[in-house]
């Protein structure tokens, strides 16, 4: 069992891979007392209601993304090794210093940023020499929904979406197993936060400041199952992925995590999956990020271009209008 920590300043790492129900879980802890960034990175049509994340922060981890030669959508996996020591302080330093902009002297707070799955080691590092105590809530989403919302934003195939669900998760997973952490379903969550939230403080022994207000109220209007807009179950999992490869045991092993935080097997289960997943990753990872590298640029210069065009057409009508006024 965790002990409750007292006259500690904590932070609530809310850990997951990206549309997962991550946002969701960081707005509903930020309406029930706990402290959100103050740069918070605002809402896209992807996610409107907001990302709940620091923007400092995105920043610094897409440059330290760019130092590794990897980016968010690459499979293989990051050695934090290869950073030379005075890179890897630069970037522990800035975090810090990040950490510091964002919530200065909060007793509590919540740090939510699903890059960090991919180097946690280093982000906890900062956590705790910024003077907190990480303490971790892992959210659970099936794959295949994962998927289809990636699918959705980004155009990521399947296989694609699959890879990263894999190594964001297994990534994270391993990386917080000696801290205290509690694992959520995000549908679960969508359809009774107060029994989800109340497993998160009993797990972390922690109590939210808004529990005891009204702020019930406005989670209620927050949290709401449009929220989710893929649905799967498992039968829809394994109809895509069948019996076999790393994907569903993978999932498995989370679903046990979820009843037992402790479960060895699940844990021994997830170290076999990334085992057999590191070499595949590995030799496919360089051609897959290289594509979808190449894909990201050109959908740039495809916007680039079409706000020119725009600029153009309006350059033309105000031609047009000042020549009819002329005449």
């Amino acid at each position: 069992m965790v002990q409750e920590v007292v006259n500690n300043r904590i932070c609530l790492v809310v850990l997951g891979m990206h549309r997962s129900g991550t946002s969701a879980l960081a707005g509903t802890l930020g309406l029930l007392g706990v402290t959100l960034p103050t740069d918070l990175f605002g809402p896209w049509p992807s996610n409107p209601k907001g990302h709940f994340e620091p923007y400092t922060l995105v920043a610094i981890h897409e440059r330290m993304l760019a130092a590794l030669h990897t980016a968010w959508h690459d499979i293989r996996h990051i050695g934090l090794a290869s950073l030379d020591s005075s890179t890897a302080q630069q970037f522990k330093a800035e975090l810090i210093k990040a950490l510091q902009t964002s919530y200065n002297d909060a007793s509590l707070f919540v740090l939510k940023e699903p890059r960090i799955c991919r180097f946690f080691p280093l982000v906890r590092s900062a956590i705790e020499s910024f003077g907190a105590l990480p303490r971790v809530v892992f959210c659970i989403r099936n794959p295949l929904e994962v998927v289809n919302s990636l699918r959705a934003r980004d155009g990521t195939s399947l296989s694609h979406g699959l890879g990263l669900w894999l190594r964001y998760m297994l990534d994270a997973e391993l990386h917080s197993r000696d801290l205290p952490r509690v694992f959520i379903y995000f549908s679960e969550f969508l359809q009774d936060w107060r029994t989800i939230i109340g497993r998160i403080e009993q797990r972390l022994g922690i109590v939210l400041p808004g529990r005891s207000t009204n702020a019930a109220n406005a989670v209620d209007e927050f949290v709401e199952s449009g929220l989710r807009h893929h649905v799967a179950n498992i039968h829809d999992l394994k109809g895509q992925v069948g019996d076999r490869g790393w994907v569903l045991p993978c999932y498995e092993a989370f679903v046990e995590l979820v009843r037992n935080p402790d479960d060895k097997a699940a844990m021994e289960q997830l170290d076999l999956v990334r085992t057999e997943f590191e070499e595949p990753a590995s030799f496919f990872g360089r051609g897959i990020k290289e594509y979808y590298s190449e894909l990201a640029r050109l959908r740039r210069v495809n916007a680039e271009q079409a706000e020119q065009l725009e600029k153009i057409k309006s350059e033309l009508e105000g031609l047009r209008l000042e020549h009819g006024k002329r005449e």
